[in-house]
């Protein structure tokens, strides 16, 4: 899907996607307590957190077609 968006926004994107992701990714230290004593054991805990790939998935069902579509830039 990047290829629908202008270079510039293009870099702006990507640069806040990856340092957002390290920022999420440092509070999964602190909630990984909270998460095993809410859902009773790691293992239901991991199961509902990867979940969220079931949700990108089927959100791909409504994504725009690029291919064989010339760029904007």
């Amino acid at each position: 899907m990047a290829e629908l968006y202008p270079t510039r926004l293009r870099a702006t994107g990507q640069v806040f996607c990856f340092n957002f992701g390290r920022i999420l990714a440092a509070s999964g230290p602190l909630l990984t307590g909270f998460l095993v004593d809410s859902f009773g054991s790691y293992a239901k805990a991991v199961a509902a957190v990867s979940s969220i790939y079931v949700v990108g998935i089927i959100t791909l069902i409504w994504a725009k077609e690029t291919k064989g579509k010339p760029l904007p830039d």
